[in-house]
């Protein structure tokens, strides 16, 4: 008699793309981010938070992304601030979520940002 084969484990999708948005208050910047996620997708483990900072000249490469942090995943909606950045500078943030099974999901799209003199 054959026996029942063990149920294969269900696939949960990776994460999904986060939309960010940023602000400038008082003490900083606050980059905050929501996504829609529901039981077809892997729980959500952390967030990656990256920057850049444009550069001023033209013909070279200008942009070079670097992770900022890494953040605990809370219930959505996120936000964190982000502090110590230089005044007259243009910035790009974009954020990206790790589930548990560290499966990277796509970036937000960049939120540009000017900090005024």
């Amino acid at each position: 008699m054959p026996t029942a084969s063990p149920r294969e484990p269900v696939s949960l999708l990776p994460p999904p793309k986060p939309n960010a948005s940023i602000a400038v208050v008082q003490n900083g910047i606050v980059l905050s981010w929501n996504m829609n996620l529901d039981s077809v997708h892997e729980q959500i483990d952390n967030y990656e938070l990256f920057a850049c900072q444009d550069g001023t000249e033209a013909s070279t490469p200008s942009i070079m992304w670097k992770k900022i942090g890494v953040v605990k995943a809370l219930p959505l909606p996120m936000a964190c601030t982000l502090t110590q950045f230089s005044s007259g500078s243009c910035y790009k943030f974009a954020v990206r979520a790790v589930d548990t099974r560290a499966r990277e999901g796509p970036f937000s799209d960049p939120c540009v940002i000017t900090l005024k003199k």
